[in-house]
């Protein structure tokens, strides 16, 4: 998958994506998920948000029970360039 997304200069994201700013809390995430057949893999990005309407901090007592995981919710059909 990675290397398919190398080659393309957008992305669109599928379905809404759960997201951390903590990079601790995405590499516990990320070693949980692996197996056989998955690896690891923890992807930086930079979100520029000019329309308020890309992403939804859950990182809100009032939001999550467990707020220092620091989640972000990326919006379904969000578009990013590579």
């Amino acid at each position: 998958m990675i290397e398919e997304w190398t080659k393309k200069d957008t992305l669109y994201i599928e379905g809404y994506r759960s997201t951390t700013r903590n990079y601790g809390t995405a590499r516990l995430f990320a070693m949980n998920a692996m197996s056989e057949d998955k690896e690891e893999v923890i992807l930086e990005f930079t979100l520029e948000n000019k329309n308020s309407r890309y992403y939804f901090c859950l990182d809100r007592e009032e939001y999550t029970m467990y707020p220092k995981e620091q989640e972000v919710l990326l919006q379904a059909g969000l578009v990013a360039k590579v």
